[in-house]
């Protein structure tokens, strides 16, 4: 179990976190309590990469460009400028169904989400992605 409000409180601990499902509280709560926006994006009946495209672009206001694809999410994510966030969670709701049912798009997603981490930690800004369904090693 993470200690979530000492994890957002820095940005070099920028990162992809899974949680279990009786998380996310203890996850919306430390992240007020370090003034980063949330972003709950439920993949409960996301099936596949089109639908998934869908629902972050409507979660995150993605600008209207945006590309629905892989290399257009990495793009968004590495700006969200539209935003005006002091810091980022990123949580994604039942990410082990979405991951039963696309498992390679679960591998993209979690790849791009790595990345988008390790790019904002350079900047000096929380970024975090909780992936929750998914038990923590």
């Amino acid at each position: 179990m993470e200690n979530w409000e000492q994890v957002f409180s820095k940005a070099e601990d920028s990162g992809v976190y899974p949680i279990e499902d009786d998380g996310i509280p203890d996850v919306r709560k430390a992240a007020a309590i370090a003034g980063l926006t949330v972003f709950c994006l439920n993949l409960a009946d996301v099936n596949g990469k089109a639908g998934f495209m869908r629902a972050i672009a409507k979660t995150l206001h993605f600008p209207h460009y945006f590309g629905s694809n892989w290399d257009a999410l990495e793009d968004c994510l590495t700006d969200l400028s539209w935003l005006q966030a002091k810091g980022y969670v990123l949580l994604f709701q039942n990410m082990n169904k979405f991951d039963s049912r696309a498992p390679d798009e679960a591998t993209m997603l979690r790849t791009i989400l790595q990345n988008a981490a390790k790019y904002w930690k350079r900047l000096g800004v929380r970024f975090f992605a909780v992936l929750e369904g998914i038990n923590p090693a």
